[in-house]
């Protein structure tokens, strides 16, 4: 049953992660009312599937087509919002997003602890979500009109659609996936960590991502995920920010019910309500984030405060203790979960905020592929910190070892333990359980990162609007450097910009495709902000010269004149 549970888990999260970069490009190229009605069909197939598996190759095969779907239907609704709503109003309906999908996470314990309290079957925690995703189905079907596609997408045939699909790329991502998340679902329970499966599956995900990324950088803007997007501050680290602040709030919200169970004596009804503290917290926060970053049209302070509060709140988390009260396990989790709130769609938006429409797709296929990794590699290390606890802190406690004792499962101690020898395992539970929430703590900290290392947009977006010049004189070093161009839309109509683009700083020549290609980017994004045609941008509003110092830099000693 072990091997079969890690499995389900497996086939589940390997088809959702693996198919992201897939749906970012099906909804680039085919129509996105129909893609979008395809990811939600096949979540229904998967939990029809699951639901009436006679055994567990059918529910293993459930659960995978109930992920592809998953991953379309993730990647979708934010494609959809994209197209649908104004960027100046997109912040609230992305709060209504990330709370509908908390709301999911306070509902879906409660039902599934009461379907476990109950004599009901499981097949039941399958089968009560269809209805609801045949009345979504029909509800885009008859209502959802999406904008037409770019006359050059409509055009193509599905045979030009399909050979656009990055195939070589997209294979060695899935091999990729299989290796990091076997090794994460096997990692410390089937196999040791240093044994033989493990290093090979190790190895060979490191190898396959070195492939991945090669065949990424050869591809260009034909890749499953283009470098161009990835070298974008705001892009690269969104995604850092969002696999953070994610797999904390992921990783607590799983370990928050254990701890009710194992150390409250809690049942999994019971544990499931108690969680609605934290859950809630999250839910009310989107909604509030959403208003108010749409009301100041900044979100970076959101993500900051987030940051503070999340690790503040599961940094409590780490001193519970069995005599904890309701004052302390109501009021930490909800600190974590208004800091989680407060952030965890600010990423989406950022992203949404800073592409062109036509490369929407494709970032917010990298964000979703971090949001699911992070928590996905964040939960094997806390199950592999809460094994070594629970396997210190029995150390003499009746010869119990941590496997024993994790398999009994959490609500099952008072049961199976002696009496006189449960105080001491329940002490070596809670202590085991403090040290795992250092972990999703210690990722919110980190998170940090994500939001200092952010773009030059909220400097620019004051700045460039409010100068009272007819011309900015503009140097480009590098993506990494000057943070790309998506700043620029904030460059009023009426305003010039010259462009250094050719750099003096190296030795390198700079080539005229690469040239083209950052100006065609520049104008996108002012084109973007004043609401104009990139061909009118270009006609009236720029010009392009070389950077001042040539010889500035040693490195550019014995450059010929040729060459210069």
């Amino acid at each position: 049953m072990e091997v079969g549970a890690l499995t389900y888990g497996s086939a589940y999260m390997l088809s959702l992660c693996s198919f992201q970069l897939v749906y970012g490009k099906c909804f680039e190229l085919f129509s996105l009312k129909w893609t979008f009605m395809v990811a939600i069909a096949f979540r229904e197939v998967g939990l029809a599937v699951c639901g009436s598996a006679p055994n567990s190759v059918a529910f293993i095969v459930g659960r995978a087509i109930t992920g592809i779907g998953c991953s379309g239907i993730i990647i979708g609704a934010w494609v959809v919002l994209a197209h649908c709503v104004p960027i100046r109003k997109r912040a609230v309906y992305t709060g209504f997003l990330g709370a509908f999908a908390g709301v999911g996470g306070i509902i879906g314990p409660l039902i599934s602890g009461a379907l476990t309290d109950s004599h009901l079957s499981w097949r039941w925690a399958f089968y009560v979500s269809i209805p609801l995703g045949v009345a979504t189905l029909a509800l885009i079907c008859f209502c959802f009109r999406p904008p037409e596609q770019p006359d050059q997408d409509r055009n193509k045939t599905v045979k030009q659609k399909l050979m656009e699909f990055d195939v070589l790329g997209l294979s060695i991502f899935f091999a990729c996936m299989i290796c990091l998340l076997l090794a994460l679902q096997w990692g410390g329970s089937e196999y040791p960590w240093n044994s033989g499966p493990m290093i090979g599956l190790l190895v060979a995900f490191g190898v396959l991502l070195v492939c991945f990324i090669g065949v990424q950088m050869w591809k260009g803007d034909k890749a499953a995920l283009p470098p161009r997007l990835m070298k974008m501050r705001n892009v690269a680290f969104a995604c850092f920010y969002a696999a953070c602040i994610d797999a904390a709030y992921y990783t607590a919200d799983i370990w928050l019910p254990i701890w009710f169970q194992a150390v409250k004596g809690e049942s999994a009804r019971e544990s499931g309500i108690k969680l609605v503290p934290y859950v809630g917290g999250e839910v009310l926060a989107a909604l509030t984030a959403g208003y108010l970053v749409t009301f100041t049209g900044w979100y970076n302070p959101f993500m900051l405060v987030a940051t503070v509060l999340a690790s503040i709140g599961l940094g409590l988390m780490t001193t519970f203790e069995i005599e904890t009260g309701p004052s302390k396990w109501i009021t930490y989790p909800i600190i974590a979960g208004i800091g989680v709130g407060l952030g965890s769609q600010q990423p989406m938006m950022g992203v949404q905020s800073t592409l062109a429409l036509s490369d929407i797709p494709a970032g917010t296929a990298a964000v979703t592929l971090f949001q699911n990794l992070g928590p996905a590699i964040l939960m094997s290390v806390a199950n592999a910190v809460f094994a070594n606890g629970l396997t210190k802190h029995l150390h003499g406690t009746g010869g119990f070892s941590g496997q024993t004792i994790a398999d009994m499962g959490a609500t099952n101690l008072k049961a199976m333990i002696p009496a006189d020898l449960l105080p001491a395992v329940v002490e070596a539970y809670n202590k085991a359980l403090k040290e795992t929430f250092s972990v999703p703590m210690a990722v919110a900290v980190i998170s940090i990162v994500g939001v200092v290392e952010g773009s030059y947009e909220k400097i620019a977006r004051h700045v460039l609007p409010k100068l009272n010049c007819a011309t900015f004189y503009l140097g480009f070093d590098d993506p990494r450097i000057s943070g790309h161009f998506e700043h620029l839309r904030f460059v009023t109509q009426g305003k010039n910009v010259v462009l250094g683009l050719v750099s003096t700083k190296t030795a390198e020549i700079d080539y005229k495709e690469v040239l083209v290609h950052r100006i065609h980017e520049v104008a996108e994004a002012m084109a973007k902000g004043q609401g104009r045609a990139v061909s009118d941008v270009l006609a009236d509003s720029l010009a392009v010269s070389p950077q001042s110092g040539f010889a500035s830099h040693s490195i550019n000693k014995g450059v010929t004149t040729e060459e210069r």
